[in-house]
Parts: C-alpha cells; sequence; structure tokens
C-alpha cells in the first residue's frame, strides 16, 4: 500500500512538474504582410472631410473613413439609396434627384443642397453671433443700446432735415 501512494506521489510530481515548465513560444514576424496605408496628415485646425458623396468640379467623390476618391461604378449604399457615377440618385422608393455642383449627399442617403449649407453656416454664424452677446456684460450692453438709440436718433434728424429741404 504504502509502495502504492509512493508510485503515485512520484507519478503526480513528475506530471505537476511537466505542466508547470511549459513555456510559450514566440511566433516568428510576419513576412511579406500588407504595408499599412498612409494615413491622411491633417493640420492643426483643419477640418476632416465628413464621409458621404459630393460633386466638386463635374466629378463625384466619395469620402469614407477621411479618403476621398472619385466614383467610379453605380453604387447602393445601405439605406437602399443608388447613386451613379453622373450624380443621380435614386432612393428606395423610387424618387430621383441629381445632385448640382457643391451638393452632399451622407452615407445614408441624406442629401444637402449648396444653398442648404450655406443656410446652415448663416444660422450657425448667427448663433455664434447670440452667445457673444449673451456673454457681454450689463455695462458693455448699455453702451451697445445707447449707441444703437444714438444711431436712430441721427437717422430721424437726417430724414428730417431731407424732408425740409425736399
Amino acid at each position: 500500500m504504502t509502495n502504492r501512494l509512493r508510485l503515485l506521489a512520484a507519478v503526480l510530481l513528475l506530471s505537476a512538474g511537466s505542466l508547470s515548465t511549459q513555456a510559450q513560444t514566440k511566433l516568428p514576424p510576419r513576412r511579406g504582410g500588407v504595408t499599412p496605408r498612409p494615413r491622411l496628415a491633417i493640420k492643426p485646425g483643419q477640418e476632416t472631410p465628413k464621409d458621404g458623396v459630393r460633386m466638386k468640379e463635374g466629378k463625384i467623390m466619395v469620402t469614407e473613413l477621411g479618403h476621398t476618391s472619385p466614383l467610379t461604378a453605380d453604387r447602393t449604399l445601405i439605406s437602399g439609396t443608388k447613386i451613379t457615377t453622373t450624380g443621380l440618385i435614386t432612393t428606395p422608393e423610387g424618387a430621383t434627384t441629381q445632385l448640382q455642383e457643391g451638393d452632399e449627399m451622407s452615407l445614408s442617403g441624406r442629401v444637402t443642397t449648396k444653398s442648404g449649407l450655406a443656410e446652415q453656416d448663416s444660422l450657425r454664424k448667427l448663433l455664434e453671433y447670440d452667445t457673444k452677446l449673451k456673454s457681454m456684460t450689463k455695462q458693455q450692453r448699455a453702451r451697445l443700446k445707447d449707441k444703437q438709440k444714438a444711431d436712430e436718433a441721427k437717422a430721424k434728424r437726417l430724414a428730417k432735415r431731407d424732408k425740409a429741404r425736399g
């Protein structure tokens, strides 16, 4: 019985020792692999182009993940919207739209015209101006109001003078 226990203990010690001494092998580096794409260098303060499709200089340009390239074949977006190389957009419902110079379409299929972009920019600037007014102190607001009143009074005097002369 003691021999069996000794034999069992010896087997257990040998098997435990061999399990603990196993080392992980390091794989050799890959050869002939694909080189990574060069990243787009963006200067500080410069915005990255938004992903989507736009017409620029008469060509349909597609921007995905910051990379812009011309559209070479007709394409169907995830939403089911189809766009041709000529800029003809067909929605899943069957409505068609032609992209004009400066128009943009997101990869979800939402079209924004050049005039719409200008309007959005104007609204953004208006909001920036409004926040500047809110951040003015009371004294600065009072000066601005006084100046506006003075300008209105001057305009009335000039109008009255012109009326009297005419």
